[in-house]
């Protein structure tokens, strides 16, 4: 395919708050010509897209029976290889090693929900895609009632080495003593700890309070998941990751974010729901 053809995207949208169809939409990506980025000309020379796949839900998970990837994050790396008429391949990478792999071009695209902190901007580029916020899990007998009982010394909150909430929340609750641990393969949130008794807090991301309160019924999510959904505690953007300073290849994963904007936020939706974080 030539590196100046114009792709037409049509997409049939439709609102899941509203259960409305919206019109059929269309939306031009340019695809910049050879020499104009360095990632887009490796990428189209191998005929390859590799992507870096980090798992969180409900941005990106694995099928149990198929080991497919599916979520938001995996529908915007079809729409980037689509784009470019070439192959994706996922090369599996855990949340410690994702962005020294991106930096080492193992792949071209960081695919994961990552929180763009000051110091990862350092390293590497970002094109948001959506949003997350951190709600908490504490015991049903807890004391703990809203977030201005979080900031206390007598609390211990579990989390996990290498996760934005965990510092984000350290910075909002200095006084909270923290345990953090490096995360096992498959990790969930912390709620057994929780539960029993060897901490006072877990932290999920805020897409998971249903699913949450569905899988451990005694836990108690701190705001309560209807209000965890629409007004989470430290609330930021997340995207996915990029080779820092290749600024042609941002503009053009941002026109295929906003090409499929519709269809990331259904796919956020869907896969916030427990029917499919069950099977993660």
């Amino acid at each position: 395919m030539s590196y100046a053809k114009r792709i037409l995207i049509s997409s049939l949208t439709s609102s899941l708050l509203t259960f409305s169809c919206a019109a059929v939409h269309a939306q031009t990506i340019a695809i910049p010509t050879r020499g104009e980025s360095p990632t887009i000309d490796r990428i189209v020379s191998s005929g390859v897209l590799n992507a870096g796949a980090a798992i969180l839900s409900p941005w990106l998970l694995q099928d149990p029976k198929t080991s497919k990837y599916i979520g938001p994050v995996a529908l915007i790396s079809q729409e980037v290889a689509k784009a470019l008429n070439v192959k994706l391949e996922y090369v599996p990478a855990t949340w410690d090693t994702l962005i020294a792999g991106l930096l080492a071009k193992k792949y071209e695209i960081a695919a994961a929900a990552i929180l763009a902190t000051p110091q990862r901007e350092k390293a590497i580029g970002f094109v948001n895609f959506g949003y997350s916020g951190t709600c908490y899990v504490v015991r049903p007998n807890s004391p703990i009632k809203s977030l201005s009982d979080l900031n206390n010394p007598k609390l211990l909150y579990l989390g996990y080495v290498g996760l934005a909430n965990g510092t984000l929340y350290h910075e909002k609750y200095p006084k909270t003593r923290m345990q953090l641990i490096s995360p096992p393969p498959g990790y969930g949130p912390r709620v057994d700890e929780v539960l029993s008794g060897r901490g006072d807090i877990a932290a999920i991301d805020s897409p998971l309070a249903f699913w949450v309160n569905h899988k451990w019924p005694k836990a108690k999510v701190i705001p309560k998941p209807e209000d965890c959904l629409k007004h989470p505690d430290l609330n930021r953007t997340v995207g996915i990751g990029y080779p820092k300073g290749d600024k042609v290849f941002e503009k053009f994963l941002m026109e295929v974010v906003a090409a499929n904007k519709t269809k990331i936020d259904a796919s956020t939706e869907q896969f916030s729901q427990p029917e499919w974080l069950n099977k993660r």
